[in-house]
């Protein structure tokens, strides 16, 4: 994670902003744009993007410094709930991908409860690789307020 990504979730944190996927990891400059920023205040949904290694459902610690806007946010609306969706990339069995997607969903789940947010309010889903491109993109959770 790059240095503007950081300063980024500093200030959306200051602004008491979503971390949206401007926090998410991308292939190109860790740059943020102002209509970046402007965008994510915007939206109604907050969503938060965590990435794992290959074959792997350990969450890492910079993927978990992500959670911590969104955690404090989920602290902050009591009413809010949260879907985290798990999926994995097509390479490797269908059936183990299904259980990889579980389990990466489990590991942003239990960080979370870890965290303080009760686990009434986190529903998880496992996808499998349903299709997902490309590959290193898929290898994620994908954490939504509702």
């Amino acid at each position: 994670m790059g240095f503007n990504t950081l300063l980024l979730m500093l200030v959306l944190v200051i602004l008491n902003a979503a971390p949206a996927e401007v926090c998410a990891k991308s292939n190109k400059s860790d740059a943020v744009t102002a209509g970046q920023v402007a965008s994510s205040k915007k939206k109604s949904a907050k969503e938060v993007k965590i990435y794992f290694h290959y074959r792997s459902a350990r969450l890492l610690p910079e993927e978990a410094l992500k959670l911590e806007p969104l955690c404090k946010y989920l602290k902050k609306h009591s009413r809010k709930r949260l879907l985290i969706s798990g999926f994995s990339s097509t390479e490797g069995k269908p059936n183990y991908n299904m259980l990889l997607s579980g389990w990466r969903a489990e590991a942003v789940r239990n960080w979370l409860e870890e965290n303080g947010i009760a686990e009434k309010r986190i529903t998880i889903q496992a996808n499998g690789d349903a299709g997902c491109e490309p590959k290193e993109e898929c290898r994620s959770a994908l954490c939504v307020v509702q």
